[in-house]
């Protein structure tokens, strides 16, 4: 009896340590995940080029946010379909962001999936505006529906909505029944079939006037539509949010990158400027093009101290007349003291007003150089209001003319500023205002 049961037992204990070393050697998935060798596979075939997201959606589990659509490999799309997604209770959604539509495709794992423009059959978006006498509304309901009631979906209008409805995977391939209504009014209702061409960001269609006396309206924002609310379902009866794309990193590098190429072509600039500058060069290229460079070492202009309301001028006064100062009270052309007229056999500068008041000036010289320089012929050092050659006196056949030669603040001849560099006739008794000191001219 006992060689029988050694003999039984022998063939059992080797057939154990087998299929243990056949388990041990057996390749298992990491805690957590899935065997890739079990996931299932939906081939797409795109007819369409742009820019496609994509989700599943499954009545147990609900959808997630649309990701990119992967770029075909042989003219092929592979979506590995997740394990929580049962083909047979599943859709797949594709989101044409380039044209603004939706397509929903029934999960088919044995076939390749031809996806062109028929596939899709929703708009994205659709942007009904409500208008009274011009101006958006408010608190009104706008609802949309298909006649078997398989969409609907309504929009409550609030003030932020500046009075457009925005409703959301509106199908393009069956009319639509649009119906606004607003408290006790009697209802607005319009039937349309979308068009398959609009925009990207969707369908605005154009608005709806209604002409209740009670509705409310708003004034036009630039506010951006809400988006949807408790109050504002999807065709299925929950919100759907479309995501916004994600930011480009790399146009956002290229336009930090394009920043600093400016700055430094800016930065070049200037200093290739500068260096012109202090080399000379500029100021030749300057001088060619007619472009004046010298440089002006006078004083910045400084307000004008004689500046009064601006009076009519007196008549020149010519030699061989009545003193042009008699019965006036000594008072010059525009009422200012003056110094009284002193007899004299040559023509003379006779300071009335400002820095050189009471000071006569001969004019010995046919051309007598006036300004801020000690070697003028009238020099006027202490007047920091005229340039170092303002001004050039002469006499020609008996007749005087002044002119003035470039100065900061000009010449002024009886309160009337005259020409640069143009030869102005003056007269005995006139007025003559350079820098701050107002002569008057005798002869």
């Amino acid at each position: 009896m006992k060689r029988r049961k050694s003999s039984f037992w022998i063939p059992c204990l080797l057939a154990q340590a087998l299929s243990l070393t056949a388990l041990a050697q057996k390749p298992t998935a990491p805690t957590g995940q899935s065997n890739p060798a079990s996931l299932s596979v939906l081939q797409l075939k795109m007819e369409l080029q742009g820019e496609f997201l994509y989700r599943f959606v499954s009545k147990e589990a609900g959808s997630a946010a649309p990701a990119p659509l992967p770029t075909p490999t042989g003219g092929v799309v592979a979506l590995p379909i997740p394990a929580s997604v049962k083909p047979d209770d599943s859709q797949l959604e594709i989101y044409d962001n380039t044209r603004g539509n939706l397509a929903r495709v029934r999960i088919d794992l044995k076939a390749v999936t031809t996806i062109g423009e028929s596939a899709f059959k929703f708009v994205q978006a659709v942007y009904v505006p409500v208008q009274s006498a011009g101006k958006p509304v408010t608190n009104v309901q706008v609802s949309l529906n298909t006649a078997d009631k398989k969409y609907q979906s309504t929009w409550l209008l609030k003030p932020s909505d500046n009075g457009i409805a925005r409703f959301e995977s509106v199908p393009m391939t069956e009319p639509i029944i649009i119906a606004v209504s607003y408290a006790a009014n009697p209802p607005k209702s319009v039937t349309e079939t979308l068009p398959r061409a609009h925009g990207a960001d969707g369908h605005h269609r154009e608005p709806i006037i209604v002409d209740w006396a009670d509705v409310k309206t708003i004034a036009v924002t630039n506010a951006p539509v809400s988006p949807s609310s408790s109050a504002n379902q999807g065709g299925n009866g929950t919100p759907i949010a479309l995501p916004s794309p994600a930011p480009d990193p790399a146009s956002s590098s290229n336009g930090l990158f394009g920043s600093l190429v400016g700055l430094l072509f800016v930065g070049g600039a200037g200093y290739g400027i500068w260096r012109a500058y202090q080399n000379g060069k500029l100021k030749d290229v300057l001088d060619k093009l007619g472009i004046n460079t010298a440089v002006n070492a006078d004083p910045e202009p400084i307000p004008n101290p004689f500046t009064k309301a601006q009076q009519p001028p007196l008549q020149a006064i010519t030699e061989g007349t009545a003193d042009p100062f008699s019965g006036s009270g000594g008072a010059g052309y525009n009422g200012s003291a003056v110094a009284p007229p002193v007899l004299s056999t040559v023509p003379r500068l006779i300071g009335s007003v400002g820095t050189y008041q009471g000071v006569i000036f001969d004019l010995n010289s046919s051309s007598v150089i006036i300004g801020r320089d000690a070697s003028n012929g009238v020099p006027l050092p202490n007047d920091t209001n005229a340039s170092r050659r303002h001004a050039t006196l002469e006499a020609r056949s008996g007749q005087f003319t002044i002119t003035d030669n470039g100065s900061s603040n000009g010449t002024l001849v009886n309160g009337v500023k005259i020409l640069t560099a143009a030869p102005h006739p003056i007269h005995s008794g006139d007025e003559i205002q350079i820098g701050m000191t107002r002569f008057r001219f005798e002869a």
